[in-house]
């Protein structure tokens, strides 16, 4: 399995509805990846929304046996996975309909590169409804102007991603220098109340920084998301 699309959910059957079928879209380049979904105890149709997808992309679904908070569900998501590299996206998040291709093109050509800050459009919800949208609405989200490589940690000066490695969908790492690191983050820091602290905020940014400090980092500045 060369890449695994992690999606944490919980309650947005009609958002996952949305992001699964732009992953479905990008079906002649899904050989080698899975789609590993954890829902985090949800009452709505998300189950039946997993189902509709399940023969069409290979899906794997867990749902916990109660609501385990935002951050844990982020972290448990990347158990699932058996990729070498993992891609964690929202729920709300749609997948353009090469994302995968070039995506898998970045990770072949760039071999020695542990983590991949990928660009995305900004599109807000009310747009998405229109058949046409309209390109002066869309804007990216980071501001670099072309492809290079840099360290790692040169990714928090906020000139290259705005939000110092926040926005989870915008980064794709390397799986087995995550899983060494992920038990960083004790349990019970995980299921405090949400956004109580820099654990239950960006849960992710924290194993990054352990995981990453002495890596390169590829920074794709056209949008694949």
């Amino acid at each position: 399995m060369k890449i695994s699309i992690c999606i944490p959910t919980y309650n947005r059957s009609n958002n996952l509805n949305n992001c699964l079928y732009s992953i479905y879209k990008n079906r002649k380049y899904l050989d080698n990846v899975e789609v590993c979904i954890l829902d985090n105890c949800s009452t709505d149709n998300t189950r039946k929304v997993v189902n509709e997808f399940k023969n069409k992309i290979n899906i794997h679904y867990k749902k916990n046996i109660k609501n385990l908070g935002m951050a844990y569900n982020i972290i448990n998501v990347t158990k699932i996975a058996k990729g070498e590299f993992i891609w964690i996206i929202g729920d709300d998040d749609i997948l353009m309909d090469d994302s995968i291709y070039r995506l898998k093109k970045m990770i072949k050509s760039k071999k020695n590169i542990d983590f991949f800050y990928v660009n995305a459009f900004s599109v807000k919800s009310e747009e998405l409804k229109k058949k046409n949208i309209k390109k002066k609405k869309i804007k990216k989200f980071g501001n670099v102007k072309k492809d290079e490589v840099v360290n790692f940690l040169d990714l928090i000066n906020p000139n290259l991603s705005f939000d110092f490695l926040g926005g989870i969908f915008l980064s794709v790492f390397k799986r087995s220098l995550w899983i060494d690191n992920i038990n960083k983050i004790p349990k019970k820091e995980l299921l405090r109340q949400k956004f109580s602290s820099l654990e239950t905020t960006f849960p992710h940014v924290v194993i990054f920084s352990h995981s990453f400090i002495n890596s390169k980092a590829f920074i794709n500045s056209n949008p694949i998301i």
